[in-house]
């Protein structure tokens, strides 16, 4: 029994260690993906995204001269019947809005299927992350359709592709920000 219950933890312990690496490994294959990716940081503030506030950006810029770029970056979970394509509801799994600077997909690989990032100078335009615009528009072209985001009215500007291992595949509507970066 003794050597039973050894032999039990020891197996235990060693699928622990495999399931860890497994994460780590994934974790750094995507990471690796981001050219540039030993340069790419992210500043929080107790849990509060902090460069989600106009003008935040330029007072890094200004404080910490290393920094070349910076993008604001700010996702928003809407919770029930408030995101609308085509005049129907989406499913609550897409309820999130990923608010970011032009700037963003400076830092991340990704190619643009329609359109490009300039659509996002227009607070009223929006992206599409591609499979998610295919689920939406299975038999039509997304481009310049109607998205409601609770009251905002806005038109597809774009459509973006993100790599297979990407941190990004899951963001479906990409918005400009409503303010700026001052």
């Amino acid at each position: 029994l003794s050597t039973a219950t050894r032999a039990a933890g020891l197996l235990v312990g060693l699928a622990f260690v495999v399931i860890i690496s497994c994460y780590v490994w994934q974790q750094l294959a995507i990471t690796r993906e981001t050219p540039g990716y030993k340069n790419v940081y992210s500043l929080n503030m107790g849990g509060e995204s902090f460069n989600a506030r106009p003008g935040e950006m330029s007072i890094v810029q200004d404080r910490i001269p290393e920094v070349e770029t910076a993008s604001r970056v700010k996702k928003t979970n809407y919770f029930g019947k408030q995101i609308s394509i085509d005049g129907q509801y989406i499913a609550s799994k897409y309820n999130s809005v990923t608010e970011v600077d032009p700037s963003f997909f400076g830092f991340f690989p990704s190619t643009f299927v329609e359109g490009s990032e300039e659509c996002l100078h227009d607070r009223n335009q929006l992206i599409l992350e591609e499979s998610f615009a295919r689920l939406y528009f299975p038999d039509k072209d997304p481009m310049g359709k109607t998205v409601i985001i609770r009251t905002d009215t806005c038109i597809v500007g774009g459509i973006v592709r993100f790599p297979e291992r990407s941190l990004l595949k899951e963001q479906y509507i990409i918005k400009g920000f409503k303010t700026p970066d001052a």
